[in-house]
């Protein structure tokens, strides 16, 4: 497995190190400090702070809440042309699940181990849906996706493969409703 210079180990394809918040490019150029979470976009490939973009604040990780802009996922716009999955790593597989955006680090760090997570392999989808970035869930079992759209009081549960557009500072929860959620807030640039 390759290593960040902080000594990480990551997966190919990874941009960001979770650690250190380094992209991962022959450059090693550095990105914002706060910076931590980890988009597999299936090559490397460094974020254009001008580029439209859509960026993910973690809220909360099952009882654990954070600052505003403490962990972030910042994904292009024009990388949501094929669709950029949410959801845990499983090597396991043959071959391995490997999902664009991958929850792993969050789950081992917050989630006991001794119980299944209640975040899927491949849990949700961000895509481009009429030119504007939607979510869609993706499978069918116990974890869910909801969307509480901004200024709205309730959450929304996204049915099975249906594409819900999203709005600047809605929020995403993912996960079982009795068992744990991550809540991510979507931030338009």
């Amino acid at each position: 497995m390759p290593s960040c210079e902080c000594g990480f180990e990551y997966n190919e394809g990874t941009v960001v190190c979770w650690q250190c918040g380094d992209l991962l490019t022959e450059s090693s150029v550095p990105v914002q400090s706060h910076t931590s979470c980890v988009l597999v976009c299936g090559k490397k490939q460094e974020i254009d702070p001008f580029k439209p973009a859509l960026i993910l604040h973690l809220i909360s990780c099952f009882e654990v809440t954070f600052q505003e802009g403490e962990e972030t996922i910042t994904i292009p716009l024009d990388v949501l042309s094929t669709p950029v999955r949410i959801g845990r790593r499983d090597e396991n597989q043959d071959p391995p699940i490997i999902p664009e955006v991958d929850l792993t680090p969050l789950l081992e760090r917050h989630w006991d181990q001794r119980f299944r997570p209640p975040i899927s392999r491949l849990h949700a989808a961000l895509q481009m849906e009429n030119g504007k970035p939607a979510i869609k869930h993706l499978v069918e079992r116990t974890s869910k996706t909801w969307v509480r759209h901004s200024g709205d009081r309730r959450k929304h549960l996204l049915p099975l493969n249906l594409p819900l557009i999203l709005k600047d500072r809605d929020v995403l929860y993912l996960g079982h409703q009795d068992f744990g959620l991550i809540k991510m807030r979507v931030c338009l640039l």
